[in-house]
C-alpha cells in the first residue's frame, strides 16, 4: 500500500485506463470502467503530477472516422514526492511514431512577476486545526498564520474538498499529509509556467509568457 510508505515514490507509464469520463473521445467511458483505477489511486494515496503537453496521451491512429483518443498514460506521486519535488512536472511529448506520448519529467521554476492576491475561502475555516492555529499565533506569529491560510486556500472547487474529506475518513490521521498534497498539486496546476505560440515554439520564461498573453489579447 502507498499510504505507509514514508519515502518519495512515483509511478509513470501506461495504465491503460482513465480517471474520469473526459479522458477519452470517440468512445464512451463507463463509471465501472474507471472505478478500479480510481480506487487504486485513493488507496495508495497518489496524485497525478502537474502536466503539460498533450492531454490525450494515446491514439489508435485509425482513419478519422474511427479514430479514438485517450488519456491512459499518467505520472503519479505520493505526498513525500510532491513535498520534495514540487517543482517537477510531467511533460507529455509528441507521440511521433508511437501511439503513446513519451513522458518527460522536468523541473519548472515558479516565478511570479506580480504579487499574488490574498484570498480566504470559507471552507478553510472548517479545517479542524484552523482555530487552534489562529489562537496560538494571533499575537506573535501573524506571518506563520498567513502561510498556513495560503496553504489551505488553494481549494477552488467543492469536488476536491469532498474527495479529500472522504479519504480523510477512510484513512484517518495519515490523510493530513494526503490532504495537503492535494492542495499543493492544485496550487501548482493553477500556475502557468509554459505556453506554445502559433509557430509551435514553447515559451517558458515568465516575461515571454506574459508578453505573449498581452500581445494575443491586443490582437
Amino acid at each position: 500500500m502507498g499510504a505507509p510508505i514514508n519515502t518519495p515514490w512515483i509511478l509513470c507509464g501506461n495504465f491503460n485506463n482513465g480517471l474520469n469520463t473526459e479522458n477519452r473521445i470517440r468512445q464512451p467511458v463507463t463509471a465501472r470502467e474507471i472505478q478500479g483505477f480510481q480506487e487504486m489511486i485513493n488507496n495508495l494515496q497518489l496524485t497525478p503530477l502537474r502536466s503539460t503537453g498533450w492531454y490525450f496521451t494515446w491514439c489508435n491512429k485509425q482513419p478519422v472516422a474511427s479514430r479514438v483518443y485517450s488519456k491512459i498514460d499518467w505520472a503519479l506521486g505520493n505526498f513525500q514526492w510532491l513535498k520534495q519535488y514540487r517543482h517537477i512536472e510531467a511533460d507529455f511529448l509528441n507521440p511521433g511514431v508511437s501511439d503513446h506520448s513519451p513522458i518527460l519529467l522536468r523541473f519548472f521554476q515558479e516565478r511570479r512577476l506580480h504579487p499574488k492576491p490574498f484570498k480566504l475561502f470559507s471552507n478553510v475555516m472548517e479545517h479542524p486545526e484552523f482555530h487552534a492555529i489562529l489562537s496560538r499565533n494571533l499575537f506573535d506569529k501573524e506571518n506563520e498564520i498567513l502561510v498556513e491560510i495560503d496553504k489551505w486556500g488553494s481549494i477552488e472547487d467543492q469536488a476536491l474538498t469532498q474527495k479529500s474529506r472522504a479519504n480523510w475518513i477512510m484513512y484517518g490521521d495519515t490523510n493530513s499529509k494526503y490532504f495537503h498534497a492535494q492542495l499543493n498539486i492544485r496550487h501548482s496546476k493553477n500556475t502557468i509556467t509554459s505556453i506554445y505560440i502559433d509557430t509551435g515554439i514553447k515559451l517558458t520564461d515568465p516575461m515571454h509568457v506574459e508578453a505573449e498573453f498581452i500581445a494575443f489579447f491586443k490582437r
